[in-house]
């Protein structure tokens, strides 16, 4: 079957967790079904939680099948066999995350993966804040002794989160989020989490949620970090731009702010997702017109070339 190229418009796979709240049903009308949302999967490959394809030829198809079966849609060097480079979700952190870390591709354990992330702070209670870093530099032993007695806010930077914010969570940096904020995050396509402190906190079945101390020391970067001088403020173009946000070797981001219309090309290199955090408006290619609101997720197949993003909007833009 020969790839049918056009935007392609997804539809999110849910999670619940103890951290979640409710703010992607009253912020973008994202109804889980779900007493606690915690994430939308929003472009996702993971078998824990694909995202489908909604319009056009390939509705309801799942976007795993979708590359596989179409990998030039990616990018001209992407195999079936390839997995699909990236994960592109929502957090709502109504309460706090864990403190965590997360390894690299070389230091993953057996069967897991490295993963990289980068966190977008769409919105932001007044006292959300980050954890972020180690303040100075402590031995493995020390770090353990703080896990175990619960007093790691003593030596995990803590710094307060905005909206525009971009935090950059490398393999290796210590992290958690608090106080209610929404995030939009690109990361590594791995599901590999190993938690440090979880503030005590039980299940559904009144159990202590699982740690990963020693998981977690092995391969946490004990360097001291500045806190919120880590920060990268993305600010709003006048007019109507698509311009760079962000880079790391796994992945590229950008950031499209609409003001009337914009033309666009997505060239055979690489696929772009746009995570659409604003306004409403629609995407014109090959003379179809797909409306978008706040909170949808399209896929550009690589190899698209031209279209045009009309409305009033800011979006994500997330590649290779």
């Amino acid at each position: 079957m020969n790839l049918e190229r056009y935007p392609l418009k997804m539809r999110p796979a849910y999670k619940d967790s103890l951290w979640g709240g409710d703010t992607l049903k009253r912020k973008f009308g994202k109804d889980s079904g779900l007493a606690i949302t915690a994430e939308s999967w929003e472009l996702s490959t993971q078998s824990a939680g694909q995202s489908i394809i909604a319009n056009g030829p390939y509705a309801d198809m799942p976007f795993a099948q979708y590359v596989r079966q179409f990998p030039a849609a990616v990018s001209p060097d992407f195999k079936a066999e390839d997995k699909f480079p990236i994960l592109v979700k929502f957090l709502d952190v109504e309460k706090p995350i864990s403190i965590q870390v997360h390894p690299s591709d070389e230091n993953a354990g057996p069967g897991e993966e490295g993963k990289a992330e980068a966190w977008y702070i769409v919105s932001a209670n007044p006292g959300a804040r980050i954890y972020y870093g180690l303040k100075e530099q402590i031995t493995k032993e020390e770090l353990r002794r703080h896990a175990i007695s619960g007093t790691m806010e003593q030596v995990v930077n803590q710094a307060p989160v905005q909206p525009g914010q971009i935090w950059y969570n490398h393999p290796g940096i210590v992290h958690s989020l608090e106080g209610g904020a929404l995030v939009a995050e690109v990361q590594q396509n791995s599901d590999t989490t190993y938690r440090v402190y979880d503030f005590n906190r039980k299940d559904a079945k009144g159990n202590l949620r699982e740690l990963h101390l020693e998981k977690a020391l092995d391969v946490i970067d004990y360097a001291p970090q500045q806190g919120d001088e880590n920060a990268i403020l993305s600010e709003k173009a006048e007019g109507n731009a698509l311009a760079p946000l962000f880079v790391c070797q796994h992945f590229k981001m950008e950031r499209l702010d609409v003001q009337t219309q914009i033309d666009l090309c997505c060239g055979e290199q690489s696929f772009y997702c746009l995570l659409f955090l604003e306004g409403s408006g629609s995407i014109i290619h090959a003379g179809q017109k797909l409306d978008f609101t706040a909170g949808d997720c399209y896929f550009i197949p690589a190899g698209l070339g031209e279209y045009r993003v009309e409305g009033a909007c800011m979006a994500l833009a997330a590649h290779m």
